[in-house]
Parts: C-alpha cells; structure tokens; sequence
C-alpha cells in the first residue's frame, strides 16, 4: 500500500510518460557542461561530479570574480574546463543549473511526507511504525 501511494505522489509530478528529472537515471549520459560521463542530476541539469561541485562552490557570489581573458566563447570541455572559470560558469547557467533555492523538483524527503503511516495512517513525520 505505501508504495502505491509513493507511486502516485510520484505520478502526481511526473508530466507525460516519463520519469521527473530528480527519479531518472542519468549516469549514462554525457555533462551537459563538460560532456564527461555524468554521474547524474544534479541543480537542475545532467552534470559530472567535477561540474557540480564547481557550480556549487560558485554560486555564493565566487563567480562574481571569474573574468573571461579570451571573447567570452570559450571551449568547455573535459580537458578545457579548468580553463576558463567565467565560461564554464555561464555553460552551468545555459544548461540549467540552479541553487537548491531556484530549483523547481520537489525534495525526495517532501514527496515521503506525503505518505501517510502504514500502521496508523497518521501524517508521515517519519519512521515511526505506528507509535
């Protein structure tokens, strides 16, 4: 029964067919950044672990300081990226990525507060088996 109701929360979000972004399976696919092999999603698009964590230590206000010294369209690829701070971080913004803040996908955790306790059908505040 609980995984019937997590299923509906989860079809409740999903638009068409397919999985929503933050349930799929994305390891298989390049960096939408970079184009190494991804390690999934994350801050709103496919990115590899290097990317991700790049973004994130940018965006508390780091990439104010980035300074382009080429025409602002540099390369950014696997072997580029380290090159040029300001363009990989404009790449990270043109593919998507954004603060958990900014992010529209729900939290995993938010989805399970949905469902309500197996054994005493109370609002979920946890695991609590019904005590």
């Amino acid at each position: 029964r609980v995984i019937v109701l997590f299923m509906d929360i989860i079809n409740s979000h999903m638009s068409s067919t397919s999985y929503p972004p933050f349930l799929q399976d994305f390891r298989s696919d390049p960096c939408q950044v970079c184009s190494e092999q991804s390690s999934g999603w994350h801050c709103g698009a496919v990115t590899c672990e290097a990317c991700k964590k790049f973004f994130l230590r940018s965006v508390n206000e780091e990439h104010l300081k980035y300074k382009c010294i080429r025409d602002k369209r540099c390369q950014v690829t696997r072997s580029t990226r380290t090159q040029c701070q300001y363009c990989r971080y404009q790449k990270c913004i043109e593919v998507g990525m954004k603060t958990n803040e900014e992010s529209p996908n729900p939290k995993i955790e938010d989805i399970f507060k949905q469902i309500p306790c197996a054994c005493c059908n109370a609002p979920s505040s946890g695991i609590h088996f019904g005590a």
